[in-house]
């Protein structure tokens, strides 16, 4: 299982380099998990919920970008009050 604290709190660098006259470039999933759960009525941000698998909805979106091969970075855009969580 990830661990929050290796995906919430990540920085992105970007990356650009050239080979042979090409530009070389990075595809990044971008997840915009700001929300604060207000309008779901769940106590707290959708984004956080556990899961039956025992994830949570964050965790089950970052694993799913971390599978696909053709992603090569991955970039969660949340809440600062929330990335303790």
């Amino acid at each position: 299982m990830v661990e929050k604290e290796q995906y919430v709190n990540y920085v992105s660098e970007s990356w650009r380099g050239s080979k042979e006259g090409r530009t070389l470039r990075r595809n990044v999933a971008v997840i915009l998990a700001g929300g604060i759960g207000q309008r779901a009525g769940l106590g707290g941000p959708k984004q956080l919920q556990v899961l039956a698998d025992g994830r949570t909805v964050l965790e089950t979106c970052v694993s799913a970008f971390a599978a696909c091969r053709q992603v090569d970075e991955i970039v969660v855009v949340m809440h600062a009050d929330h990335i303790a969580e």
